[in-house]
């Protein structure tokens, strides 16, 4: 398996943008994880992502000394399935009851 942690500078504060483009940085991190995903499925390679708490955020910071301009949106974790590995069966969802055409 592989773990890897993304980083992304931060111009200024993520949570207080004085404008739209401030958020470029965050949304194109994302579309990279996005992209390491898909070109891991396409090897048949499994992936998943999982956002860290407050805590674990302080945790990495101690650990690899990253620059305090620099945070990490995500944990992603790659490997190959088990060859026994159990998929869950995909829940059958009625389109009609979640659709709706001019009303909530």
């Amino acid at each position: 398996g592989c773990l890897i942690l993304p980083f992304f500078k931060l111009r200024e504060p993520l949570m207080h943008p004085t404008s739209l483009s401030s958020l470029n940085e965050f949304a194109s991190i994302w579309c990279c994880i996005e992209n390491i995903l898909l070109a891991a499925a396409s090897e048949g390679i499994l992936g998943v992502t999982r956002i860290p708490m407050s805590e674990e955020l302080e945790h990495i910071k101690k650990t690899i000394n990253h620059p305090d301009n620099y945070t990490m949106p995500c944990y992603i974790a790659l490997g190959y399935p088990r060859k026994d590995a159990k998929l869950p069966t995909q829940k059958v969802i009625n389109i009609e009851d979640r659709i709706h055409i001019n009303n909530w």
